[in-house]
Parts: structure tokens; sequence; C-alpha cells
């Protein structure tokens, strides 16, 4: 089984091809093209590791995954999300590199180590810190996403550790499943309910990251100081935990701030994370 359709991505036509057969998807790959590999059982799949994205059937074969493929294989940012004043996406070769700043990774400073996360941290795991492009003038005015995707076996004892007066009884810390920008009214356990705190934050890089949850992602952001106090970052960081929870599917999740940014807590607070764990000492 083997077609090809022609995806159409920011004025250019690139070609994808899906098939279940080994040939057919080497040859398409050859041509310039790129391909999406349809998994069959007890098949050779010597092919298929020349496939970045693979699928169990043809209806797995969505309009958003042609796309994807095309994108990675024109080497063309993905597109996280467009708010009113930003177009959230992945960094590219193309935009300015970044002033270097003792808080930050350094990774998108330097030419070498941007384009290697650009080549392997968007490509196989899809997520990552995105830049923050204006509309308007089209500059990069910062960077936000998912820095990480935690995969620690239990998030409710450090929960209750950080913040033992809101989960005492197991209720949930995002304010937006109580309707009135509050945490739930406890309800004890046996009662039905299972602690999900959605969206905490602790104080404090000192003492590394704390234990969580499976599909529990960590918010990062970091706005350029010429343009901060303009609302960009709640902004930007309402349309990443939209994308994190609606299209990742994540059940939660956490941020960190430095003990003296005032500015980041208030943030954090509007935009629902309420558990604040003891402060610790920040480390550059």
């Amino acid at each position: 089984m083997k077609y090809t359709v022609n995806v159409s991505v920011d004025g250019r036509i690139c070609p994808v091809t899906v098939s279940d057969e080994n040939k057919a998807l080497l040859a398409a790959k050859a041509a310039g093209g790129a391909i999406v590999g349809i998994w069959r059982e007890n098949r050779d799949t010597s092919g298929l590791d020349a496939c970045l994205y693979l699928v169990t059937g043809v209806e797995d074969v969505t309009a958003e995954l042609l796309e994807k493929a095309a994108r990675r294989h024109l080497h063309l940012p993905w597109i996280i999300a467009d708010t009113p004043r930003l177009r959230i996406r992945e960094f590219t070769d193309s935009d300015p590199l970044e002033k270097p700043n003792p808080w930050d990774c350094g990774v998108f400073a330097e030419e070498e180590t941007r384009r290697a996360y650009i080549r392997h941290q968007y490509r196989f795991s899809e997520y990552g810190l995105w830049a923050l492009e204006e509309k308007a003038s089209g500059r990069i005015i910062g960077k936000a996403g998912i820095t990480d995707i935690v995969e620690g076996e239990d998030i409710t004892a450090w929960q209750q550790a950080a913040c033992p007066e809101q989960l005492a009884y197991g209720q949930t810390v995002c304010p937006e499943t109580s309707g009135q920008g509050q945490a739930a009214s406890p309800e004890k356990p046996g009662q039905g309910q299972t602690a999900r705190p959605e969206r905490i934050y602790v104080l404090g890089f000192g003492g590394g990251k704390p234990d969580c949850g499976i599909g529990t992602g960590e918010l990062g952001y970091h706005i350029y100081p010429e343009y901060r106090g303009q609302g960009f970052a709640e902004e930007a960081c309402r349309a990443v935990l939209r994308y994190a929870e609606e299209e990742m599917e994540l059940g939660g999740m956490i941020l960190r701030i430095r003990n003296d940014n005032t500015a980041s807590q208030r943030l954090a607070k509007k935009l629902g994370f309420r558990c604040n764990s003891a402060g610790k000492a920040d480390e550059i």
C-alpha cells in the first residue's frame, strides 16, 4: 500500500509518501520527499528506520501529521499557537541569537548549540522552548515552552510536603476547575476525588527538581528585558499551558521560580499555580 500527498507549507509544496512498503519509502526519501511509514506486524521493517513518523494504520495519518512530516523534511518550524500579539513557534537557524544571561541555559546564545537543539529536541521530543515572535514587528521578544516532562513515580507526596494546607485532603489546586479563581473545596479521601494538583510552583533552583509524576510538564519562559512589563509573559504562558493540556495531553504542570523573582511569582498565581514549597537557595 502506498500513496503520496502534496502538502502545502508556507508557500512550498512537499510530497509526503505514506506506505507500508520498505522499498517505496526508501525510494520516496531518495527522491527528496517526506515519508510516513505504516507498521505491519510480522513484516520486514528494514526500511522503517528511515521514517521519523510511524503509525499503525492509515486512519492515523491525519492532515496535522502530514504537515508536520513536511515541515520536518523542509526544516520549517512547527507553529505552536497564535495569540493576539504573538506567534509561538519553534526556533529556526535564521533567528537572531540571544544575549547570554546568567540564569539561562545558554542554548540559544550560540549558533552550534541552538542548531543541535532544533535538530534533536524538536525533531525527536517535539516539545521544548519555543520562540515568541511579535506579529507586528516580526521580532523575537523571548521564549516559552515545556522544558521537561518529568517521569517520577509519586507526585502526591511531594505536593503534600510542599503545600500541606491545600493538599491535605486531595483537592485540586487548579483554579480553573472551580470557576471562581480559587482552589476547589477540600474533599476528604474516600469521597471519590483523587489528588490532581494541575499547576504548582516551587521557589528556588538550589535544591534541584522535585520528583513529580508521569505526565507532568515543566513550564519555562523568558521575556527579553526590553519587552517586559507589557503582558507578553502572561499571553505566551496561557497559550503554552493550553497547548500542553489540549495537544500534549499533559495532566499537570510545575514551575520553578527564583526566590527574588516576585514578578514571576505574581504571574504564577494569575495562571493558577498555587502551591509554594519552602524556598531554597538559588544557584547560578
